[in-house]
């Protein structure tokens, strides 16, 4: 979830822009308060405002998200800073009109909005392969978490050495070696076969054992076969 930017954190900026603005007013005399001298000014404030949001702009809290737009940001922040600086002494240095120095500015400044584009695209894009994996592994993870369980209830219900405990382990070892698919084939037999574990589990925990025997050793051999056509479902 995004974190809100703080009310100190705009303060700050509001503060920064107004001792920039301030210090214009001081420091540039009247007559040199030209288009050039304003367009100066509203480029400082631009480069002020583009280090300040990557200070403190706002997070997901995903670090492996953030880290192409990080990076994307401060290549942007350094080609963005250095060209815009570099064109105002440029200008003022070989005296180029105000409306070369605007197109220059604008058309760096556009740069600088290309590059900013393509760092929320590539936070989106690994945020999207994250979600996509997540949902990929989600019913494998649903399979391991059953088995799991029933492990521990044939522990609990002194159902460890039965031969229906032996099939299970077989179930088990077996389960530890399917890959993660996005078949929707695939999804639908990890979930079945999670349901009859969980069947097996609720079955020794209401009957014990050997009372549900006989439709445990079902669901089991069951598992066995949709484990068969489960190994078939590779990740392509």
């Amino acid at each position: 979830m995004a974190k809100p930017i703080s009310l100190a954190f705009i303060l700050l900026l509001v503060l920064g822009l107004g001792l920039m603005v301030l210090g214009f007013f001081f420091l540039v005399p009247t007559g040199q308060r030209g288009p050039i001298a304003w367009l100066n000014l509203a480029v400082f404030a631009v480069i002020f405002l583009m280090n300040a949001s990557n200070l403190g702009g706002r997070g997901d809290g995903d670090f492996s998200r953030k880290i192409p737009t990080l990076g994307i940001l401060m290549i942007a922040n350094l080609v963005y800073s250095g060209l815009a600086l570099g064109g105002m002494l440029v200008g003022r240095g070989g005296h180029f009109s105000f409306q070369a120095q605007l197109m220059y500015q604008l058309s760096v400044l556009f740069c600088l909005v290309l590059l900013v584009t393509l760092a929320g695209r590539a936070s989106e894009h690994v945020g999207n392969v994250a979600i996509d994996q997540k949902q990929i592994s989600g019913s494998l993870d649903r399979v391991r978490s059953a088995i799991r369980k029933c492990d521990s209830t044939f522990t609990l219900v002194s159902a460890a050495t039965s031969r229906d405990y032996l099939e299970f382990q077989r179930i088990k070892e077996q389960a530890r070696f399917l890959s993660p698919s996005e078949s929707p084939e695939a999804v639908s037999l990890d979930l079945e076969i999670a349901r009859l574990i969980d069947a097996v589990s609720a079955s020794l925990t209401m009957n014990g054992y050997p009372d549900g025997g006989q439709e445990m050793t079902e669901a089991l051999a069951r598992c066995q076969t949709l484990l068969h056509l489960r190994k078939q479902k590779r990740q392509s």
